[in-house]
């Protein structure tokens, strides 16, 4: 295996968080022999759930245990004035966002009848 080639192996095992061992390395050959390695060292460690299902699932754990909203309820239309009670709403919102680390958009009026 060449400088070039260590190079990339490092670039690819750094990049997917894998370590492939020397002795397997010295075996790669082809660019399929590299996929298959690759491919071998990934498998069970990185899931094919799309990122923001994990994150909407992730959310709506931390809203149901924090609001205590049932999460069968929480969908990906549920309004958000089904979520933060009124009473207090601004101050709970912000909290939330502290709480869960996250950095959400200012709550604004939409409408003269809406209080979000």
């Amino acid at each position: 295996m060449g400088l070039d080639s260590v190079e990339i192996l490092i670039k690819v095992e750094n990049t997917f968080g894998i370590k492939i061992p020397d002795q397997e390395a010295e075996q790669i050959s082809t660019v399929g022999d590299f996929h298959n390695a690759v491919w071998r060292h990934l498998s069970g460690k990185h899931s094919d759930k799309c990122k923001s299902q994990n994150l909407f699932y992730k959310l709506r754990k931390s809203f149901a245990d924090t609001f205590d909203f049932s999460p069968q309820k929480l969908k990906l239309d549920t309004s958000p004035e089904e979520i933060f009670p009124k009473t207090n709403r601004r101050r709970v919102y912000l909290s939330f966002a502290d709480t869960a680390n996250l950095k959400l958009p200012d709550l604004v009026l939409k409408s003269p009848g809406r209080h979000f």
